[in-house]
């Protein structure tokens, strides 16, 4: 306790709470200061010697303190209850009241119930019967945690959309399990030219590309051919196909061609390279021819 009058001079300290304190309330006399923590104790000191005069021990952790004159004592717990006590005449304990007088300064309305305090203003509820109206909504309770599940969004409401599972796709399925020539197959399928690009450079990196391409039948080397006859000649594919076009023919010799389909996909991407050779060469002497005249046209 701090005199600001005189500076903020230190005038006592005292330690009576185990755990926080949470609340400080000095009555409307001026004499006594009351003090709640989360330890569910109450507190009431006299301003002059700050002694304890009176402590109370509540049920639960106690968030807020007050004292409406010097009769009752009003306290608000973290179970979302506020209970109302009122000083005996006989004892001058603090003890349960039925129904604080009108005159109090309190809300009226006794045949109202207040929602969340689960009792009727101006009624204090004794602890055991608070514990019973409040059975299964207090924190750590099996039904505290289903609360809300069957309320439904208002208008305007922005609803968190539960995360869903990852789905790969079927190569990268076979990816994860180490099944290269099945991850090379389900590329193909997809007749995409970047998916495929994409998991041939994996490969690669894996060092799996040559067993994605050995050990493969007439069936199951046409994909493999119609895809590089389509796409070789394209500049973003051309070192890709390039690169499994050389293993294909270290891996297997004319035996394996011997089916129609695969010999005229074999001639056909013999075709395109030649043409792209052929295409590859013209533009090579176009552009030396092209260096000869401007280096002509600088000197002159």
């Amino acid at each position: 306790v701090w005199d600001l009058v005189s500076g903020g001079r230190a005038l006592a300290s005292t330690v009576n709470h185990a755990k926080t304190v949470t609340s400080l309330f000095l009555a409307a006399s001026g004499r006594s200061l009351v003090s709640a923590g989360l330890d569910g104790q109450i507190k009431v000191y006299d301003v002059g010697a700050f002694g304890v005069q009176a402590s109370l021990r509540l049920g639960s952790p106690c968030l807020a303190a007050a004292l409406v004159g010097d009769t009752h004592l009003l306290t608000a717990h973290a179970d979302t209850t506020v209970v109302v006590r009122k000083r005996s005449k006989a004892t001058g304990d603090l003890g349960a009241a039925s129904v604080l007088p009108q005159s109090s300064g309190l809300t009226a309305g006794a045949n109202e119930r207040l929602a969340g305090f689960g009792g009727v203003p101006g009624m204090v509820v004794e602890p055991q019967a608070r514990a019973e109206q409040h059975l299964g909504t207090n924190p750590g309770t099996y039904r505290y945690f289903l609360r809300g599940g069957r309320h439904l969004p208002s208008q305007g409401d922005f609803v968190v959309s539960a995360r869903r599972k990852t789905q790969f796709a079927p190569y990268d399925r076979s990816l994860r399990k180490f099944r290269y020539k099945e991850a090379l197959d389900e590329a193909l399928k997809s007749h995409e030219p970047a998916i495929v690009a994409a998991v041939v450079e994996d490969l690669v990196q894996r060092g799996g590309l040559r067993a994605a391409l050995a050990s493969r039948d007439e069936l199951s080397l046409e994909p493999v051919l119609r895809f590089l006859a389509r796409h070789i000649a394209n500049p973003n594919m051309s070192r890709t196909c390039a690169r499994m076009a050389n293993l294909l023919l270290e891996l297997y010799d004319e035996s394996a061609w011997g089916s129609e389909l695969n010999s005229n996909l074999l001639l056909r991407l013999r075709q395109v390279i030649e043409q792209e050779l052929t295409s590859q060469q013209a533009l090579t002497k176009l552009a030396g021819t092209i260096e000869a005249i401007v280096a002509n046209i600088i000197q002159v």
